[in-house]
């Protein structure tokens, strides 16, 4: 949550947004609350829509659940990001993914 301006927005496919970082992380927090669930993301392309001051990364993510009898992927998908360059440095205004079918 650290990288998620006070302002960010989250989408998700059913088109319903996620406005705000307090509202973020309390949508998200079964997710971060589940010791075995984990979240992992690669980039694959970046750039600037308004160089040195705003920018994207696009890129792959999987989920992760580790139990007793190991690790096993539970979603995975493609993310995009959109970046902000605060005085605080950069940070998420924009995130959203699409979950392989």
């Amino acid at each position: 949550m650290a990288w998620f301006a006070e302002d960010a927005i989250k989408l998700a496919l059913t088109g319903d947004e996620v406005r705000g970082h307090e509202a973020i992380r309390e949508a998200d927090a079964p997710l971060w609350d589940d010791p075995t669930l984990t979240l992992r993301w690669e980039p694959d392309v970046g750039g600037w829509l308004e160089p040195g001051f705003t920018g994207y990364t696009r890129g792959r993510y999987t989920l992760d659940r580790t139990s007793d009898a190991g690790e096993s992927v539970i979603g995975s998908g493609t993310y995009l990001t959109l970046w902000r360059k605060t005085k605080a440095g950069w940070r998420v205004t924009l995130d959203t993914g699409i979950p392989d079918a």
